[in-house]
């Protein structure tokens, strides 16, 4: 295993991508480890020779998919499946990599280990102190017992050890961490100009048969994808909602019966200064850390404005928001910060909190205590739901109506729905995986024509539809579309004429030719960035890695230009500011701890992805065929 560390790239500081978030939920799934039954569940992997069960794979897809349905709201979730299922998989088949590379390298926990990690979670402790009754009411709750719970902390612990193991091989050079700084922290001047395609469209010329000619050399540009198309009975649910009243009795079962929904937890409102210290600091580092904490907290009991002293000091990426961290409940942040903000009043300031990321100095601006929505507050978000259910099941009671009382493989659909409120039949046509209406796309090419579906749903409507024919691929005769090829090939010229021409004007630039007058004549984009670094020029030109790297890498009173997708970006350094020295020199420390956390992580996320290709190349990885 320790080869790897020899191998290790050294181009971290590029790379270092956040890849904790799926790990999150490998270190989240205690409570429902152990809860299958292989035998009706069935095996969906092996990882040398260790079995992942159906059941382990069924609960981690569906903790994941609620994470991104928190996320993202509404989810597509048919859509999102394959994606889903892959990292539940994939994450699973890493977690059993990690405990057999544990058991390779000797690791070991002591049963004194475990017993302090479990008695030391907040969900387990009452009053402050492990309860054993609780414990157990805890685990019968979640379909467990003591033993296969104890074994997954034990395993837990063992990935953490892994993970130590390497991240401790991990080291960094001062060079590393001042150039790590000069990165994150030298600025530009920047004037800029945006030469596009569309300044130039007005300089191509051609005649009828030079667009022909391009429609005969790229006809693949023109085809048309296959396409089902169907005839289709629709049921309006919105229509039937609005005929639908819903009775207050309704609304008051609902609510009771639904009444933890509406519970908000406590939260706080809070902000914080972070003095980044790694978890496994020396003493020295550590001592300098919190003496620097110390030196800002009295610096805010001086009188110092919290958001100013938390740009100025914090090493919180978002330290531009004036440490701000929004409202939160309990469960949202690591164990010591929760416990020191919820023990604060509104407008108190902490002491240094220690924790795995450095000191914190915790300000909680507002506290909001735990309530339950009244009635009043979700009466309408209710009534919305009770009508939406009984649309649904009055119109699908219908359209099974429908289908029952009618031969719908050879019925006219307009005569089947005449005189049915809500009711419309009409036809269209489906692009296969339609991302816009999958579900009727995906049934519309598993039936064979005259086939009829089953009752869909999509986009607030039932539908049943009916294989008409299929329309394979096809390119479209020239005639039939010579607008369109005209267009295409006045883009594909523009496009040409702009790859010149960016050339030539930064040559006209370096003569002394002025960009507004260009920017003028040319009607293209043009702006100023202001001082800027590589992470803030985002906001102000783009993020375009290669545009970002040639504008840094110009020097000052230099031109360049740099082609990003289809533009040109011309550029001008007006100006060039480098690093303070001497606030680098206060501020190395906490930085190079941030920095060799940033590269411990980095390191071991290239680490399980090397263990995990030569665990499948060695054939120790064998997913069940047909599983993905």
């Amino acid at each position: 295993m320790l080869q790897f560390m020899r191998d290790y790239a050294k181009s971290w500081v590029i790379k270092v991508v956040l890849w904790t978030v799926v790990a999150s939920f490998v270190g989240s799934l205690f409570l429902v480890w152990g809860m299958g039954d292989e035998t009706s569940a069935g095996v969906v992997a092996t990882v040398d020779g260790k079995k992942i069960i159906y059941s382990e794979y069924q609960e981690f897809y569906k903790r994941i998919l609620d994470f991104y349905k928190k996320q993202q709201g509404d989810l597509n979730e048919e859509l999102f499946a394959p994606i889903v299922k892959k990292a539940a998989i994939d994450s699973l088949i890493t977690r059993k990599l990690q405990l057999s590379i544990a058991k390779q390298e000797g690791l070991v926990l002591t049963d004194e280990e475990v017993i302090d990690e479990i008695q030391g979670m907040d969900i387990f402790k009452k009053d402050g102190r492990f309860d054993k009754d609780l414990y157990i009411r805890i685990l019968q709750a979640n379909r467990m017992n003591p033993g296969g719970f104890e074994d997954s902390v034990r395993e837990d612990l063992l990935i953490k050890k892994v993970e130590n193991l390497i991240k401790d091989g991990v080291k960094i050079s001062k060079k590393e961490v001042k150039d790590a700084y000069v990165r994150a922290n030298e600025k530009v001047d920047v004037d800029y100009l945006i030469l596009s395609p569309s300044n130039f469209i007005n300089r191509v010329t051609f005649t009828p048969d030079k667009i022909e000619e391009f429609y005969n050399n790229n006809k693949s540009l023109f085809q048309r994808v296959e396409e089902m198309v169907v005839e289709y009975i629709a049921a309006d649910l919105k229509g039937f909602e609005a005929n639908i009243k819903i009775e207050d009795n309704r609304v008051n079962e609902y609510y009771n019966g639904h009444i933890n929904e509406y519970k908000i937890p406590k939260r706080v409102k809070a902000g914080h200064i972070l003095i980044a210290v790694s978890p496994d600091a020396d003493e020295k580092v550590e001592v300098e850390g919190r003496a620097k904490a110390v030196k800002v907290l009295q610096e805010l009991k001086g009188g110092g404005d919290f958001a100013e002293l938390a740009k100025r000091y914090s090493d919180d990426p978002n330290k531009g928001k004036g440490g701000d961290l929004g409202f939160f409940s309990k469960g949202q942040m690591v164990k010591q910060f929760e416990d020191a903000a919820f023990a604060l009043k509104e407008g108190e300031l902490s002491e240094p909190v220690r924790t795995p990321f450095g000191y914190h100095i915790i300000k909680v601006e507002k506290i909001e205590d735990e309530r339950t929505k009244a009635l009043s507050e979700v009466r309408e978000d209710i009534v919305k739901i009770l009508k939406e259910g009984d649309a649904k099941n009055i119109a699908k009671t219908e359209l099974e109506g429908i289908k029952k009382g009618a031969d719908l493989k050879s019925a006219d659909f307009n005569a089947v729905v005449k005189g049915k409120q809500h009711f419309t039949a009409s036809g269209g046509s489906f692009k296969k995986d339609d991302r816009e209406h999958l579900v009727l796309s995906k049934s519309a090419f598993a039936l064979k024509k005259g086939e009829v579906s089953e009752i869909l749903e999509d986009g607030g409507k039932f539908y049943i539809l009916r294989n008409k024919e299929k329309k394979d691929a096809f390119i479209p005769k020239f005639e039939e579309i010579k607008g369109e090829v005209e267009k295409a090939y006045r883009d594909e010229e523009a496009k040409k004429i702009v790859d010149l021409e960016a050339g030539r004007i930064l040559e006209d630039f370096k003569k002394g030719k002025e960009f507004n007058k260009v920017a003028d004549e040319l009607k293209a984009m043009k702006g100023t960035t202001g001082y800027v670094t590589r992470n803030t020029m985002a906001s102000s030109i783009g993020r375009d890695e290669n545009l970002v790297q040639t504008v840094f890498n110009t020097k000052k009173g230099d031109y360049n230009k740099v082609k990003v997708n289809d533009n040109y970006f011309l550029v001008y350094i007006k100006d060039r500011a480098g690093i303070d020295e001497k606030k680098f020199q206060e501020e190395e420390k906490n930085f190079t701890n941030k920095i060799l956390m940033e590269k411990q992580n980095y390191a071991y996320q290239q680490w399980l992805e090397n263990t995990k290709k030569t665990a499948e190349e060695k054939g120790r990885i064998k997913i069940t065929k047909g599983f993905v």
